[in-house]
């Protein structure tokens, strides 16, 4: 069924794509260097149609091209990443790709090369079947900027968020006989009145309403430094630091033209957190073939917070507190011993810990089981090896193999315990220029979340959540064939099938009618079937114009825990679809793009509730004009949406064939909304940029109806649209 359903929405799009491949020849602009030997180049001139300021801007543009970081686990184990800076990677932790390629300026940018598995041996790809490499200007200056940025949102009127908020960056990076040194301090602040419910008492009397807005106020501190210095001996040394400070309050204000119901609630809630990182990796080589490298991180952060619900019957509390950190250490070696063979080798070990607390408190009563201090710590470590072979000139290998040994101690007592053998295996088949067949297997090993085994509290439901005393991590095989095509300069059309098995996933088990706690669950599987397609509409006359077209389809299969029947997976995307067409701007000084799309979504399950969510699509577009190098002007729009959210909710767990005790219903509808954007760069050195967005008028229609009873009379939210502006001044030197 699944194959079936999804032929007919991808069988044009394939059509089309094989058809393209006659039609547009793999061509070059003048700007764009296209090679059959698996490297696409593009200068920075490539990218000048779209007004870029940072790298990151120049990757978004790459036609086919998405980051990919991993690393977001514990240790050091899993560190490749599809981005390449002057044929270096970054630091596996320490600041995201998205934020080091935002914070290089794209002038700064010589050309992105657009790297195939096999086109450069002496590239580790690190698994993926691409990479970009950022080659930056060899004549570099020394750089500094400052933003500062006022954001006003509101109209005063109670029933929407009114907010002000103030930012200011100053960054800078300087180069020394190869040397290269950044630096970074960031600082905003937030203060904001929102509505936390705002409802007509009577739907015939609108102008009968009370609303419970929360005050809140945030304040944030990040500073930053590191670079890469030159050390005898040809190594390189890499540093990142960074400390990074957070605050946010909030109360309740309460305003009403009525009697205050003792169904409204009034929030309080605040919390401080702060982090700090040390990260830093040495690379030396030796002769021409042999590369070995060195990496240490260490982190640490704690944070708090407190929140409090209260009716005239009822106060419910909670607090909480958290404190952990991560030393982790990693040993590397890369050896090419020919032209079409690259090695890698690693040791890595890591320690983490975690300390937490929570209490929570009904009507001043420490609710049973909360309280607990718990302590969870993990010692890590792991060796593993990686490879990439080009068979033959239009065949390559890749993939890596590790194996990991971990305890997890949760109070002194053994939670978890294992030695995880993981690895990818992949066939890259180049069998036209532009074309590759990529077949890929692999065995993935997920790591268990140190929350899993605290406790908590919701103050909405009272539900108690029980810290785990034992768990396994899920482990997966994940199957995949993908067809990527590629024709003109930005044409694309890729097609993946993908399947995902997971042996043990960790779902929330019931204890009571009160309390769930994670447990490892009967296997599940999830099926994906998707593709995409921008297709440049050149040949028929119109330059610079594209359609885009993508698509999904997902089939899953898993036992519900709560009842053991067979069930999709919670939150899977049963599908999802968009059509667009965009405008360049080319030689001409307009832009536009329209686009519509919607995404369905499966239905969601907990122990006494199953949520379901239906949208209609959603119409987008904007229109962008440059009447001088300087000016540029924007506007966009965001159509009309209406959805559905519906849950059923049982008096006690759910169990086979049970009918819920009520029905609780949730119809809302989105108006227009318009935003645009001016920006004026009469210089290299200043930027001033406006922004304004007109917001949605809203409105929702809530019920709780009992099964079998009178239906119920809705409560009608109504929310007026909240306008927004910003102003933005950039200095660079």
């Amino acid at each position: 069924m699944l194959k079936s359903r999804f032929f007919a929405a991808t069988a044009p799009m394939v059509c089309i794509a094989l058809t393209a491949g006659l039609l547009y020849p793999n061509r070059t602009n003048a700007v764009t260097v296209a090679a059959d030997d698996g490297v696409r180049v593009f200068p920075l001139a490539y990218f000048n149609e779209f007004a870029p300021d940072t790298a990151l801007e120049l990757i978004n543009q790459t036609p086919g091209f998405r980051i990919r970081q991993q690393g977001g686990g514990r240790g050091l184990g899993d560190t490749g990443s599809n981005i390449l800076i002057d044929g270096i990677r970054p630091l596996p932790k320490g600041k995201s790709l998205s934020s080091l390629l935002a914070e290089l300026p794209a002038r700064s940018v010589e050309r992105l090369e657009l790297i195939r598995v096999g086109a450069r041996p002496d590239v580790d790809m690190q698994g993926y079947e691409q990479v970009v490499n950022v080659v930056t200007s060899a004549d570099t200056r020394p750089y500094v900027e400052a933003k500062l940025r006022y954001r006003r949102q509101g109209t005063g009127d109670a029933r929407m968020t009114n907010s002000d908020e103030g930012r200011l960056v100053l960054r800078g990076s300087g180069h020394y006989r190869g040397h290269a040194l950044t630096a970074k301090l960031e600082s905003d602040e937030r203060r904001e009145l929102s509505p936390f419910r705002f409802g007509a008492i009577d739907p015939g009397n609108p102008e009968l309403t009370v609303s419970s807005s929360t005050q809140r106020t945030s304040n944030n501190l990040e500073l930053e430094t590191g670079g890469l210095f030159l050390l005898p001996g040809k190594g390189s040394l890499s540093i990142d630091v960074r400390y990074a400070e957070r605050s946010n309050a909030g109360k309740p204000v309460t305003r009403a033209t009525a009697d205050i119901p003792a169904s409204v609630e009034r929030v309080v809630s605040d919390g401080n957190n702060n982090d700090s990182l040390l990260a830093a990796e040495y690379r030396r080589p030796f002769g021409g073939t042999l590369d070995a490298i060195a990496g240490v991180v260490h982190t640490r952060w704690n944070s708090s917070s407190r929140s409090l619900r209260r009716t005239d019957t009822l106060e419910r509390s909670s607090l909480n507190e958290q404190t952990g950190g991560e030393a982790a250490v990693r040993f590397g070696l890369q050896w090419r011993p020919g032209i079409r063979l690259m090695l890698g080798a690693q040791v890595h070990g890591a320690y983490n810990f975690l300390e937490g607390q929570s209490r929570a408190f009904e009507n001043g009563l420490e609710l049973a089981g909360s309280g607990d201090a718990v302590r969870v710590s993990e010692p890590r470590a792991g060796a593993g090896i990686d490879w990439q072979w080009q068979a033959h000139r239009r065949l390559s290998l890749l993939g890596d193999l590790g194996l990991d040994t971990y305890e997890t101690e949760a109070n002194a007592t053994t939670a978890g315990r294992g030695r995880d053998a993981s690895g990818r295996l992949a066939a890259v088949w180049a069998f036209r220029p532009g074309t590759s067949l990529t077949i890929d297997a692999e065995r993935s090993v997920g790591q268990l979340s140190f929350g899993q085994f605290l406790t908590s509290t919701s103050l909405t439901s009272g539900e108690v959540t029980r810290g785990a005393s034992a768990l396994e991590p899920p482990r997966a095989w994940i199957h995949s064939l993908r067809l990527d095509h590629r024709f003109a300069d930005k044409g694309v059309f890729d097609l993946r099938l993908t399947r995902r098995t997971t042996d043990n996933p960790i779902e929330l088990v019931p204890l009571s009618d009160t309390a769930v706690v994670p447990q490892n669950a009967v296997a599940n599987t999830l099926d994906t079937l998707s593709s995409k397609l921008a297709l440049p509409l050149d040949p028929l006359g119109f330059d610079g114009t594209f359609v885009d077209l993508t698509g999904s389809l997902s089939h899953s299969e898993a036992i519900d825990p709560t009842t053991g029947e067979r069930r999709s997976m919670s939150g899977a995307a049963e599908h999802a679809w968009s059509i667009g067409l965009r405008k360049e701007p080319n030689a001409t000084s307009f832009a536009w793009g329209i686009r519509l799309s919607q995404q369905q979504r499966n239905d969601s399950y907990a122990a006494r509730s199953i949520g379901r969510q239906q949208g209609s699509p959603t119409l987008s577009g904007y229109i962008e004009w440059a009447p001088a190098a300087s000016l540029r002007l924007k506007t966009s729009v965001s159509g009309a949406t209406d959805s559905t959210s519906l849950t059923e909710l049982y008096a006690a767990n759910r169990t086979p064939g049970g009918m819920p005790a009520y029905i609780s219903t949730t119809e809302s509808q989105n108006d227009l909304a318009l935003s645009g954007s001016l920006e004026w760069r009469p210089s290299e050195q200043f930027e001033l940029t406006l922004t304004a967005a007109s917001g949605r008028d809203s409105r929702s229609e809530r019920s709780l109806q009992a099964v079998g009873g009178m239906p119920a009379l809705p409560e009608v939210q109504t929310f007026p649209a909240t306008p927004s502006v910003a102003l933005e001044f950039r200095l660079t030197n």
